[in-house]
C-alpha cells in the first residue's frame, strides 16, 4: 500500500510539473509574442527606439536607430555601450542623465552631439524612462530624435531675423533722409512762394491800382477784377488745392470754376471767356462730376468756395 501511495504522489507530482511546464510556455509565447510587436511598432517610427541594461550596455535597438548610427545587430549583440552613440565630450553628462534615470528621478529631453559609426555627427534629444521589472529597475528605455533639421530652421530663422532687423535699420535711415529732405522741400517752397507773393505785390498790384483809376468801361472793369482775383488765388491755396485735389479738371474748368467761385453766372462767365453759355453749362456739369456732386443738391459755388 505504502508503495502505491508512494507511485500516485509521484504521478501527480509529474501532472502538477507538466502543468507549471505549460503554463510556463504559455506565458513565454505570450511574452515573446508581446515583445515582437514591441519590435515591429518600434521599427514603424521614424526615431531611434533603444533599451540599455544598468551597466549602460545597449540591449535593443529598431530599424531606425540602426540605420542611423551605422551600427548592426551584431555589434550590440558583441555588448554595445550606449556611452558610444555619442561624442566624447558629451559622454560624461550622458553617464550623469543614465544614472539620474535609473535612481528613479525625472530626466527632461537631454540634448546631444550623437556620433555614428563613421564617425560622422548629428545633434539629437533624448528622452528616457527606467524600466521597472517586478518592483526593481534594471534598465531604462528612450527615443533618440535626430534633430538636424530643426537647427537648420531655427538657424535660417535667425539668418531671416538679422537681415529683417538690418533692413528694418536701413529703412529707418532711409526714412530719417526722407524727413530732412522734405523739411528742406517745405522750405524751399515757403521762400519761393513768399518772393512769388513779394513780386506780385511790388510789381503788379500796384499797376493793377492804378489801371483801375482810369476810365474803363464796364467789361474793361470786369477784366480787372478778374485780373486781380485770379492773381489773388495764384499767391493763395485756393487754386493749389483745386489742381492737386482734382488733377483731371482741365486749365478752362479750373479757370471756369474760379469765376464760379467768384460770383459770376454762366452768362457772365461766357462773355468773359468769348465762349457760348451751352459751353459754359458743360463745363459746369463737367466739374460737378470731377468733384464728385453731380447727382446731388449741392450748391456747386459753396462747394467750391469751401476748397
Amino acid at each position: 500500500m505504502a508503495a502505491k501511495a508512494t507511485y500516485s504522489e509521484l504521478e501527480q507530482k509529474v501532472n502538477e510539473l507538466r502543468k507549471e511546464v505549460r503554463e510556463h510556455k504559455r506565458v513565454e509565447k505570450a511574452h515573446i509574442e508581446k515583445e515582437n510587436k514591441y519590435r515591429e511598432l518600434a521599427d514603424l517610427l521614424p526615431q531611434t527606439v533603444f533599451e540599455i541594461d544598468k551597466k549602460g550596455n545597449l540591449t535593443f535597438a529598431n530599424k531606425h536607430g540602426f540605420e542611423t548610427s551605422g551600427y548592426t545587430q551584431e555589434d550590440l549583440s558583441n555588448g554595445l555601450n550606449a556611452l558610444k552613440l555619442f561624442i566624447p565630450a558629451h559622454r560624461d553628462r550622458v553617464r550623469k542623465n543614465i544614472q539620474k534615470v535609473l535612481s528613479g528621478r525625472k530626466s527632461p529631453g537631454n540634448e546631444y552631439t550623437a556620433l555614428r559609426k563613421d564617425g560622422s555627427t548629428f545633434p539629437a534629444i533624448v528622452y528616457s524612462s527606467a524600466i521597472i521589472h517586478k518592483g526593481k529597475t534594471v534598465g531604462l528605455r528612450g527615443i533618440l530624435i535626430d534633430i538636424t533639421h530643426r537647427k537648420q530652421a531655427m538657424a535660417q530663422m535667425k539668418e531671416k531675423e538679422g537681415a529683417l532687423k538690418a533692413k528694418k535699420q536701413e529703412l529707418q535711415e532711409v526714412n530719417a533722409a526722407l524727413r530732412v529732405l522734405l523739411k528742406g522741400r517745405d522750405r524751399d517752397r515757403g521762400d519761393f512762394e513768399e518772393k512769388v507773393l513779394s513780386n506780385v505785390k511790388e510789381l503788379v498790384t500796384p499797376y493793377i491800382g492804378k489801371l483801375k483809376k482810369t476810365r474803363l468801361d464796364t467789361r474793361q472793369t470786369t477784366y480787372v477784377r478778374i485780373l486781380e482775383s485770379n492773381l489773388s488765388d495764384i499767391v493763395s491755396p485756393f487754386v493749389r488745392q483745386l489742381s492737386s485735389r482734382y488733377s483731371a479738371l482741365t486749365p478752362t474748368e479750373i479757370q471756369v470754376a474760379q469765376l464760379i467761385r467768384e460770383g459770376q453766372n454762366t452768362r457772365q462767365i461766357a462773355e468773359l471767356l468769348t465762349s457760348s453759355k451751352r459751353t459754359i453749362e458743360s463745363h459746369r456739369q463737367s466739374i460737378r462730376i470731377k468733384l464728385g456732386i453731380k447727382d446731388t443738391k449741392a450748391n456747386l459755388r459753396s462747394h467750391l468756395s469751401s476748397i
